[in-house]
């Protein structure tokens, strides 16, 4: 009888994911495949959701939207500040990535989109926000817990 990844299964997997170009933005080395419990949220929920039911070896092709992914992009997340706001060591240039803290004490990533004397525009949303990504994905097996 195949050996059915089911919901709560601890898995080990190989994956390869694209952009809608092609693009490779991300892999798991053969000697480091990741491990994980099916259904506990460790990984995007696509994946959790396309791995259920897989048999242990299968290797599969696979689409996830948005919404199962990183997100649709919320224009709402760019935002103009002051250059001066800025720590004076940052390196201002378009495209750059800069942590940010909030007043709250949250801390994450910003790209640089656009920048003059004066202000500095900032866009909080994900990269790969609004991107459809393609997951090739081999169940390894099966983890003893």
């Amino acid at each position: 009888m195949a050996d059915t990844v089911q919901k709560g299964d601890r898995i080990r997997i190989l994956y390869v994911a694209k952009k809608e170009d092609g693009t490779i933005f991300d892999y798991t080395p053969k000697e480091k495949p990741i491990e994980f419990t099916v259904g506990s949220k460790q990984v995007l929920s696509g994946i959790d959701v396309a791995v259920e039911g897989m048999i242990v070896g299968e290797r599969r092709s696979f689409q996830i939207a948005p919404d199962n992914a990183f997100g649709y992009r919320n224009e709402e997340l760019k935002q103009v500040i002051p250059r001066k706001a800025l720590p004076a060591e940052i390196e201002v240039k378009e495209g750059k990535v800069i942590s940010v803290k909030t007043q709250k004490g949250f801390q994450f990533q910003a790209v640089i989109t656009q920048f003059d004397d004066e202000n500095v525009t900032l866009d909080m949303n994900h990269p790969l926000a609004g991107h459809t990504i393609t997951f090739e994905i081999q169940v390894l097996g099966k983890v003893k817990t």
